[in-house]
Order: C-alpha cells, then sequence, then structure tokens
C-alpha cells in the first residue's frame, strides 16, 4: 500500500473517533434534503429560485471547511505532545519532515471527506440556471481554499498548543485576527465618516473577503478582486504550514533541562517572572499555602491579562487618532468597557481550569493529594491565587472604566432619561467588573476535575444567558448607533429606558437566583467530597458520549457503562 503506517494510524484513529462514513451520510441526505426541498417548492408555489438552495448548500460547505476542518485538526500534533508520544514517532526513525508531511496528508484527508460529499450538490443550483458559470467555479475553487487554509492554521496552534481546546482557542483568534483586520477599519470608517480610510485593495488580505464576494453573488458581474482575494489566501495557507513545521522541529529540538539561551530566559520570565519576585512570592505564600504559591508562580494569566488591556488600549488610541472627531462617543466607550472586562472574566476562569485539568489529566493530581495538602487547601489556594494574580488589571479596567464614563458626560448633551439609561448601563457594567465571581471559577474547576479539560470546562461554566444578553443588548445598540447620525446612544426614548430597568431586572433576578443556587448546591462542599475519588478515574475522552449528555454539570459526571462502547471499542 501507498500509505505510510503515520497516515494509516490517522485514519485508524480518525475512523474511531469521527466516524467518517456516519458523517458522510449525513452530509449527503442533508444537502439531497435541501436541493428536493426547494426543487419542489419551486414546482408547486413558484417564486423560488434555486439561488436560494444554493445560499443554504454554500452556508453548508463553509462551516465544513472551516469549523469541521479545524474541529478535526485542532488534536492533530497537541494529542501527541499531550501523551508525549510525539518523541516516540522520532524514535521509529522518521525525520521531523516526514513525519510533520504524513501528518499533514493524514489529517487532510480526514477533513476533506465530508466537504467532497456536499460539492457534487452545488452543481444542481448551476445546471437548473440558478447561477453563472463563473460563481459556481468559484464556489468549486474557494470552498477547497479555506479548507486548506482552515486546516494550515489550525496544525498551527496544534503544533503550539497541548490541549487540543487551547489549539482550537488559538486557531479561532488567528482566523478572526486575519479575517477583520482589513475589514473592520475600513467599515467602520464608512460609517463613522462615510467614506473608507483605505484603499478596497486592503481588503485582499482578508480570508473571508473571497467567500463574502461569492455570497453577494458578485454583484451580478463577475469580481474582478475575487482571484487576488484567493490567492492572498493562499499565501496566508503556505505561511501557516511553515510556521507549524518550524514550531515543530523547535519543539522536537527543544533545549535540555538547565541548558540557556535567549529563548529559554524570555520563556522562563513569560511563565515564572523574575528571580526577586519568585523569592519573594516564595517567602510571603508559601507557608501560608503551598498550592497557592504553586499556581501563584506561573505569571503566564497575568502576562496575557496585561497584554489584553494594552492591545485594547493601542487598537482604541489608534482608531481616536484615524477618527479625532467621531470615534469618541458614548456606544464606544460601552463596548470599549465590555472589550476590556468580559475576556478578563473568561481568564480567570480558565487560568483555574488549566491548572486543576493538566493535574489531572498527568496524574499529578492524584500525587498532590498523597501529601498533606487536603483538597480544601487546593480550593483555597486556586480561588485566592487567582484573585490575586487579576488583581492588578481589574483595578486598572476599573479606572479606565471611570475615566470612559465620566468622558461620557462632555461629548455630548443629556436630557434626564437618556442620563438615567446612561448611569443605569455603567452600574450594570460596574457590577459585572466587581462582583464575586468565586463560584464561576470554581465551577469551571469542577469541570476541569471531572473532564481533564480546561477549554470545555470555561465553555460550560460560562453559559450563563446574562452574559448572551449583555453581549446581544451592546451588539444591537452598536448597530443602531452606527446608523444614527452620530451614534448618540442612548437618545433618552421610552424605550431605552424600559430596556434599561429590564436590564436591572434580570440581573437582581440572577444575583437572586445565584444566592439560592449556592445554598442548595455548595460547590467548594462537591470538590471538597469527591475530588479523591475522581482523581483515581480515567480522564475521559474528548469525544466520550457522556460530555453531551451531561447536562446537569453541578453533578458528578455519570460514570462509563460498557453499554456506552461503541462496538469495536470494548
Amino acid at each position: 500500500m501507498l500509505l505510510t503506517p503515520i497516515i494509516q494510524r490517522e485514519l485508524r484513529v480518525a475512523l474511531r473517533k469521527f466516524n467518517p462514513v456516519k458523517a458522510r451520510f449525513q452530509i449527503t441526505l442533508g444537502s439531497a434534503g435541501i436541493v428536493a426541498l426547494f426543487l419542489f417548492l419551486s414546482l408547486a408555489f413558484g417564486g423560488v429560485s434555486s439561488w436560494q438552495s444554493y445560499e443554504l448548500l454554500f452556508v453548508l460547505g463553509m462551516s465544513l471547511a472551516i469549523g469541521r476542518t479545524a474541529q478535526i485538526s485542532a488534536g492533530l500534533f497537541s494529542d501527541e505532545r499531550r501523551n508525549q508520544t510525539l518523541e516516540l514517532l522520532f524514535l521509529t526513525g522518521l525525520s521531523a519532515r516526514e513525519l510533520f508531511a504524513s501528518k499533514l496528508i493524514g489529517g487532510l484527508l480526514i477533513a476533506s471527506t465530508e466537504l467532497m460529499a456536499l460539492l457534487p450538490f452545488l452543481a444542481i443550483p448551476f445546471l437548473s440556471g440558478g447561477l453563472s458559470l463563473d460563481l459556481f467555479v468559484a464556489t468549486l475553487v474557494c470552498l477547497p481554499t479555506l479548507l486548506l487554509f482552515s486546516f494550515s492554521v489550525s496544525t498551527f496552534a496544534s503544533v503550539a498548543c497541548r490541549d487540543d481546546g487551547e489549539a482550537m482557542l488559538l486557531a479561532t483568534i488567528i482566523v478572526v485576527a486575519l479575517s477583520g483586520a482589513a475589514p473592520a477599519p475600513y467599515l467602520l470608517g464608512i460609517a463613522l465618516t462615510g467614506a473608507p480610510p483605505f484603499s478596497s485593495g486592503w481588503l485582499w488580505s482578508s480570508p473571508g473577503y473571497a467567500p463574502w464576494l461569492i455570497w453577494n453573488g458578485f454583484g451580478k458581474v463577475f469580481a474582478v478582486d475575487f482571484w487576488p482575494a484567493l490567492s492572498v489566501t493562499l499565501v496566508w495557507t503556505l505561511i501557516g504550514f511553515c510556521l507549524a513545521s518550524v514550531t515543530l522541529s523547535r519543539h522536537w529540538q527543544s533545549l535540555p533541562v538547565g541548558q540557556t539561551g535567549r529563548w529559554a530566559a524570555w520563556r522562563r520570565f513569560w511563565e515564572r517572572g523574575a528571580p526577586r519576585f519568585q523569592a519573594a512570592l516564595r517567602r510571603v505564600v508559601l507557608e501560608e499555602n503551598a498550592f497557592r504559591w504553586l499556581v501563584e508562580r506561573d505569571r503566564r494569566p497575568v502576562r496575557l491579562a496585561w497584554s489584553w488591556v494594552g492591545c485594547v488600549a493601542i487598537l482604541w488610541l489608534l482608531g481616536w487618532a484615524a477618527w479625532p472627531r467621531a470615534w469618541p462617543s458614548t456606544m464606544n466607550f460601552f463596548l470599549t468597557a465590555l472589550a476590556l472586562i468580559l475576556p478578563i472574566g473568561g481568564l480567570e476562569s480558565y487560568a483555574a481550569a488549566r491548572r486543576i485539568g493538566e493535574d489531572r489529566r498527568d496524574g499529578m493530581l492524584e500525587s498532590l493529594l498523597t501529601t498533606s495538602l487536603t483538597p480544601a487547601d487546593i480550593i483555597a489556594g486556586q480561588v485566592a491565587a487567582t484573585q490575586a494574580q487579576l488583581r492588578g488589571p481589574k483595578i486598572v479596567i476599573s479606572c479606565v472604566c471611570m475615566a470612559l464614563m465620566v468622558a461620557g458626560f462632555f461629548i455630548r448633551p443629556w436630557n434626564p432619561t437618556a442620563l438615567a439609561v446612561y448611569l443605569v448601563i455603567w452600574s450594570l457594567i460596574f457590577w459585572w467588573n466587581l462582583c464575586d465571581h468565586r463560584y464561576r471559577v470554581q465551577l469551571a474547576m469542577w469541570i476541569a476535575l471531572n473532564t481533564g479539560r480546561p477549554s470545555f470546562a470555561v465553555f460550560r461554566s460560562s453559559r450563563h444567558p446574562a452574559t448572551w444578553l449583555l453581549m446581544l443588548f451592546n451588539l444591537r445598540n452598536v448597530f443602531v448607533s452606527l446608523k444614527s447620525a452620530a451614534g448618540q446612544f442612548p437618545e433618552g426614548t421610552g424605550l431605552e429606558l424600559f430596556f434599561a430597568l429590564l436590564a436591572v431586572f434580570f440581573g437582581l433576578a440572577v444575583a437572586l437566583q445565584r444566592r439560592g443556587f449556592l445554598q442548595s448546591h455548595p460547590m467548594p462542599a462537591l470538590l471538597i467530597s469527591d475530588m479523591r475519588s475522581i482523581a483515581q478515574e480515567p480522564v475521559p475522552d474528548l469525544h466520550d458520549p457522556r460530555l453531551k449528555q451531561w447536562r446537569d454539570v453541578s453533578q458528578r459526571l455519570p460514570p462509563k457503562s460498557g453499554l456506552d462502547l461503541e462496538p469495536g471499542k470494548a
């Protein structure tokens, strides 16, 4: 057989984890159902064009080319690094280039199977006269290109991270950053001043520009920008593969313990801080709580928090320099505050979940529990360390929010109703920033303890309706403000006052509900009572069906029985 053993291994693992035969059947059945439905509607009622079925098929193809590909390829190398089997693969005599190429081919074969099942159905709208030949050819080229782009970014993230959840998050950040780097200021300049801040040729650099042109049907005329934009996406793809290859070689040729170098010194400073800080931390914290010292000596959450605050500040100042008159607005201040507060809250939960999740997955937690440390010491130390690490960034964010709130009083005229709505919104923002998120941190620790997966724990612990309501409320307001004269939200209407009071009522209801829930579901008690027994159980796999069936995350993950195993897995 022409396939190398590594490729055969990847295909066998995919057959066991992802069940590609079933996935291809579902994609084929769904695509056929979409086409049949619109053909029936067009014959029965008329007025239904094949372009509408093409839109649904194109959206499905985008989700497969980007989302599904990233989900499959995020664990391509991160699983090997986490299980420490990457070095064992090198012991077989494979070079870094051969291993990288074999893993890429295997992962690409797995990621492309579902999209290949969809592509034939895109020909039906074309054959029925619903779209032009140029648009049909552009679609057939665009979707595989996006698949390669998503695969390259996810491969780089998989090489750079040890956890597939972290790799998925990093890949999402990279894709969003590359896709929005040019369109965001371009559209923002048009919304604020009515004119673009730079030439539309810069939009070629966005990987999302080519599919956006397809979605608009080329405006009934073939867009000359399509092929240059697609070419730039291929360049990004090559850069992603090159960075992944270099990063893999660097990880394989990493410096041994005790050897020094600029990269090692910088990494040690990023992770541990200055030696003087470590010595002071050891004197102050070690005797009080050893686990708090173990957590707090890791400075990565602090570095990430300050880096995020600095990035938001730089972007805000750049926007102010580009549009000095149109940039300062109340809606801009609201969005800036949310951009500062919400990620820091997620980082607080992730820092706690990562510590206990990695210890659970590596077996270190079971070893820690054999010492004099008790589960109560671990929980108290983790919560105290997380609060101490992020106290400085939270204070700075509160001061920035206070300055933004005061500045809002002087940039526009006010009426009593608008002023009341303005103060209510800022009160909710300050409440969200200053309220105690200890329960959310402990819930993230509990989920990470059961699953050993920090990213999954943060996602499940933050699915609170108040967060999404606040985000949707402000997202709706930003669109309203951009369409208005100068973004003068709030305007002081009765409807705005009603929604503001409704938000206050909802916030009070959430606070009371959380207080009652804490009394009936004491999360620290669950962590203390079940930590030792959970630490002795095997860590569930990412594709364990129990994770999807785990509705009440405040309870333990149900045990896995032999009936849950699929044929061939027992």
